[in-house]
């Protein structure tokens, strides 16, 4: 391959890696940010129950009310705590505590410590920080308030008329602390709004790249093959398999990555207009699925070039080792959540392409797990491995959701996805049917409609 093809597959690769750099820490961010806005529900739900209670406290004197204050004023309390504790660089278990005690959710808590420690200096966090802090001293006085109240009924001393005055300052306190809620949301929404935009002009400066550079290429090899005829004549069955791989692609990556960026468009246009946190939420979750599918798709792409380019490089795989670390790259995604699974490998070690070995586990092993069945009780994936004479197998079966028989002849073939399926791409299957191929080996595939799905790669030793 020439200097400038190579270039250009380069240009190819770095632009996707940074696409999918840029995707990954946008919905990192994103995620965060969301995380905080939940927070700050949790937060003000926790203070207007605490001025609820606490007025009702005043009027009744019920130890039930002031039981309920008490629990309700420590969950601002215990964001206050975990604030400070940020601020001063405390230690992540007693900030992970402080935020508990506020009722955020414990999944949500790393990517909470995460975003202020890593931009608590940048303006929209900052400003954030600075209006949590400026509730806090109200925070503070309506529990001073609360503490004074239920010592002067402790000794019936507290008069009609002072507490009057205390529930219209308890009113007058909780009235600042929602404004200051609201500034909060707002504060992290336009950010949010904000870092869309970029990861908009990002990811078309990146589309255009990743497109011009396959287009390039494209025309370079297709002047290549003119040069000799000969050539033409020895490979014609090839070379025309090949144009008609790499218009294909081409045609889908223009399309695949183009449709997203309208979609993101559509939805930066209406959450632009929106007001409603809720709503806020919900789009920037729709905008999350929206880049989760462009990566998995720019993945797959870098995935089917690697697979051509690549020869097969055959040295002694720890199969045990090497199923261990494909599992364990996938247990912990939000997808294999509640799937159990296992594996048995009667083969220890195997001659081969430890890469493409890897590939086809990884491969078979999430495609389990994108297709699982959440209606299922029980979700089982097994993996297997076994040597039958000259020939190494491996197998993956699941419980999912099945296949209609009548696509299972199709579903290697390129960019074929099953009508109905918003999840694949087309690409993983075929990528999949490639590395067997290139180590001479084969695939069958075993499927029932809510039975589940059994794939079996066979490759020779």
């Amino acid at each position: 391959m020439s200097r400038k093809n190579l270039s250009l597959l380069m240009v190819v690769f770095a632009a996707s890696v940074v696409l999918i750099a840029v995707n990954f820490y946008t919905i990192k961010i994103l995620s965060s940010t969301r995380a905080y806005i939940n927070g700050e529900s949790q937060y003000s739900k926790g203070q207007k129950d605490a001025s609820l209670y606490l007025s009702a406290y005043l009027q009744t004197e019920d130890t039930a009310d002031w039981t309920a204050f008490n629990a309700a004023i420590s969950i601002p309390m215990g964001d206050n705590i975990a604030r400070k504790l940020l601020t001063d660089h405390g230690p992540d278990k007693e900030i992970t505590q402080g935020f508990l005690a506020g009722k955020n959710r414990p999944d949500d808590v790393p990517e909470l410590i995460w975003l202020f420690k890593t931009f608590h200096k940048v303006s929209f966090m900052k400003a954030a920080v600075k209006i949590w802090e400026d509730a806090e001293p109200l925070i503070n006085e309506l529990n001073s308030i609360a503490g004074n109240a239920h010592a002067k009924i402790g000794e019936h001393r507290l008069a009609p008329a002072e507490k009057q005055v205390t529930m219209k300052r308890i009113g007058s306190i909780s009235s600042e602390l929602s404004e200051k809620e609201s500034a909060f949301s707002e504060v992290l929404g336009n950010a949010g709004r904000k870092i869309n935009g970029y990861l908009l002009f990002v990811n078309i400066f990146c589309i255009v790249c990743i497109l011009g550079s396959i287009l390039m290429f494209s025309r370079k090899m297709i002047r290549h093959m003119s040069i000799s005829e000969d050539i033409l004549q020895m490979k014609n069955v090839a070379l025309t398999n090949s144009n008609i791989e790499l218009d294909t692609l081409l045609h889908s990556i223009s399309h695949d990555l183009r449709s997203p960026i309208t979609s993101m468009k559509g939805l930066i246009e209406l959450i632009s207009t929106e007001t409603d946190p809720e709503e806020v939420k919900n789009y920037l979750a729709l905008m999350d699925t929206v880049v989760d599918k462009q990566n998995i798709f720019i993945t797959d792409t870098i995935d089917f070039f690697k697979n051509k380019h690549q020869h097969a490089s055959y040295t002694e795989v720890n199969m045990t080792d090497l199923i261990d670390a494909v599992i364990l790259n996938n247990r912990y995604t939000p997808a294999a959540q509640g799937i159990v699974i296992d594996h048995e490998v009667k083969e220890e070690k195997v001659y081969s392409d430890e890469l493409r070995l890897k590939m086809i586990i990884n491969n078979l092993l999430t495609n389990a797990i994108k297709y699982s069945d959440i209606q299922k009780p029980t979700r089982i994936i097994t993996v297997k491995t076994n040597k039958i004479k000259d020939w190494f197998y491996i197998e993956v079966a699941d419980n999912g959701v099945g296949m209609d028989k009548q696509y299972l002849g199709k579903i290697f073939d390129m960019f074929f996805v099953i009508p109905g399926n918003q999840k694949g791409t087309g690409l993983g299957l075929y990528i999949l049917k490639e590395n067997v191929e290139k180590l001479k080996g084969k695939i069958e595939v075993e499927s029932e409609l809510a039975i589940g799905t059994t794939f079996r790669v066979g490759i020779p030793c």
